[in-house]
């Protein structure tokens, strides 16, 4: 065991950077992007010595007009779709430039079954997230 996961500060830029992530892979960029934010008080950040890679969750608030087209923010984002699950690979000193950027690997879903995602038991450890009690009867 490489040692314990760290709760980390999400800073402003990292959080620009993980409404990016999230407008990306959902194709959202130049359509939603004024329309949806963080939400408030809902973005946990961890490196995990262990997998060598910073972790992520974040939610998001659509403040958009209403739509209700297949993809579009209002109908994506129920049922935990609003939640991504993100990494980062940390820069590595003298290697050669890579990708820097966060990725996004998952949406949360509902309900909030922690465990069955890829994220860390340290990591949801560290933040104290635990599964919903519906998870147990989720199989």
């Amino acid at each position: 065991m490489a040692g314990a996961a760290t709760n980390m500060t999400a800073d402003a830029a990292t959080k620009s950077d993980l409404l990016t992530a999230y407008l990306d892979v959902h194709e959202w960029q130049s359509q939603y992007a004024s329309d949806i934010a963080l939400h408030p008080g809902a973005t946990y950040l961890a490196y995990d010595p262990d997998t060598g890679l910073d972790w992520a969750v974040a939610s998001f608030d659509y403040n958009g007009p209403a739509d209700d087209a297949a993809g579009s923010p209002p109908v994506a984002m129920q049922d935990g779709g609003n939640t991504g699950i993100f990494y980062q690979v940390p820069p590595v000193a003298g290697s050669l430039p890579s990708y820097d950027g966060w990725v996004m690997v998952g949406s949360l879903g509902v309900p909030a079954c922690y465990s069955k995602t890829v994220i860390p038991s340290a990591v949801l450890s560290v933040w104290g997230l635990r599964d919903n009690p519906y998870c147990a009867s989720e199989g």
